[in-house]
């Protein structure tokens, strides 16, 4: 399963771009770990962080997700 960024709140640009870089290297090392070992790689950043974040994240306070951001990710497997 891929991470989504658990700080869509964050205002900081500079923060951002880090972050969205870590986030995209991280992704693509479990995808290619995935296809190496025959594994399907889920990704849910897409789902998360552009569909309705703040349906699916809780708070800025809180990275983990809603029920309803629960249900989407599992709806993407």
């Amino acid at each position: 399963m891929g991470n989504y960024n658990p700080f869509p709140y964050e205002q900081d640009l500079i923060k951002i771009a880090q972050l969205n870089q870590l986030l995209t290297a991280f992704n693509g090392q479990k995808q290619a770990q995935a296809a190496a070992h025959g594994g399907t790689f889920v990704p849910t950043v897409q789902t998360i962080n552009v569909a309705n974040f703040a349906v699916y994240l809780q708070s800025p306070s809180n990275i983990h997700l809603s029920l309803a951001g629960n249900q989407v990710v599992a709806g993407e497997f």
